[in-house]
């Protein structure tokens, strides 16, 4: 079982992988890829899944819709 902290970690892992691939030019990355590869296996084992996505995708919206009525 996933816990939450492990999903959010998963995310922030997977945002620095992206960052890095970004930033990085294809002879870096060829070079690397059996570590990129690691890596992405990392960030996918407690990535959240589609529901918990948007779950938090409707919370996110709902607490947005809030702040614009000026609800607390």
């Amino acid at each position: 079982m996933t816990l939450p902290d492990e999903e959010l970690n998963a995310l922030k892992r997977t945002r620095e992988l992206l960052r890095f691939l970004l930033q990085s030019n294809l002879t870096t990355i060829r070079k690397e890829a059996r570590s990129i590869k690691e890596r992405a296996g990392r960030c996918l084992k407690h990535y959240p899944w589609d529901l918990y996505l948007d779950k938090m995708w409707e919370g996110r919206i709902k607490e947005h819709n809030r702040s614009i009525r000026g609800e607390e």
